[in-house]
């Protein structure tokens, strides 16, 4: 999959606080990256400077000239007085649109679902089809590239889900870039994930990249003892508690190997054995951990 917008050795300093700090990485045509981070670890002074809403102070942002790349904030701002086809219209002739207008504005909100509010004023929208509205006036046009700042953060969990299930349906049809502080968010609906803290990239990485690295194999037993008997055999690092024995490993296949192997040497009778899945939040709280010791 090709590169369609890269970003190198980004700084932004503001005063002598650094934000950015050297900042990497690219975007695949058709992806949905999610960039991924606490409050105020660069996130949206990342996405500002790619839109050139910002300045930077050092690096260099790569994309083809007819790349159309477009912003989305968290909370949309919109002419109140509108009725929502009247916007879309609007948005269309700002960008000198050439085709139906009429077709164009039906296509788009039957994408997002706002059929049923063409004829409304937005100011008489909920915050859940203000967003809808939102992301359709970013889509109208087809941009290659859409980048979403926390855009389900002012949702209720009925709002969140529509606005998860249209990034769905627009996953491969142009390169979505979505930030977030949530990591269930990320892990939803991305393909990639750019971890920042504190301005610097600690993690980027494919999904299920993540998902190869370090195994962690669990071990639950049935007392005390007999899990003393196992840790007494095993002999190398492993996590313990109360009942149950956690194993990472780089190398799968030979930990389950010594641990059946360990069981049926010693005779010993287990609760379990199975495979911890690696989420975002393990290796998020990892990384994060890492990076302030």
């Amino acid at each position: 999959m090709s590169s369609i917008l890269s970003v190198e050795n980004l700084t932004k300093m503001y005063k002598s606080v650094c934000v950015l700090n050297n900042v990497s990485f690219e975007i695949k045509a058709g992806s949905v990256v999610g960039l991924l981070g606490p409050n105020g670890a660069g996130k949206t002074t990342t996405m500002k400077i790619i839109m050139d809403l910002i300045p930077k102070t050092t690096g260099r942002i790569h994309y083809d000239n007819k790349t159309r790349i477009i912003y989305l904030q968290d909370v949309p701002e919109f002419y109140d007085f509108y009725q929502v086809k009247e916007y879309l219209k609007f948005i269309l002739e700002l960008n000198q649109f050439k085709g139906d207008i009429k077709s164009k504005i039906e296509e788009t909100v039957k994408l997002v679902g706002l059929e049923a509010e063409l004829n409304k004023r937005i100011k008489s929208l909920s915050r859940g089809l203000r967003q809808r509205l939102g992301i359709a006036s970013s889509i109208i046009m087809k941009p290659d590239v859409l980048i979403l700042d926390e855009p389900v953060s002012a949702l209720d969990p009925i709002g969140r889900k529509e606005v998860f299930d249209l990034i769905g349906q627009l996953k491969g049809k142009m390169s979505i870039i979505f930030s977030s502080h949530i990591l269930s968010d990320i892990e939803r609906i991305c393909d990639h994930v750019i971890l920042l803290d504190k301005g610097s990239i600690l993690l980027n990485k494919s999904i299920s990249d993540i998902q190869l690295d370090d195994r962690v194999l669990v071990i639950e037993f049935n007392d005390v003892e007999t899990l003393r008997i196992f840790s007494d055999e095993w002999k190398e690092t492993l996590e313990i508690k109360e009942k149950t024995i956690s194993i990472t490993t780089k190398n799968l296949t030979q930990s389950q190997n010594k641990v059946f192997e360990i069981l049926h040497k010693k005779g010993l009778m287990v609760e379990s054995v199975h495979l911890k899945k690696i989420n975002l939040e393990d290796i998020f709280l990892k990384e994060v951990g890492v990076k302030n010791e």
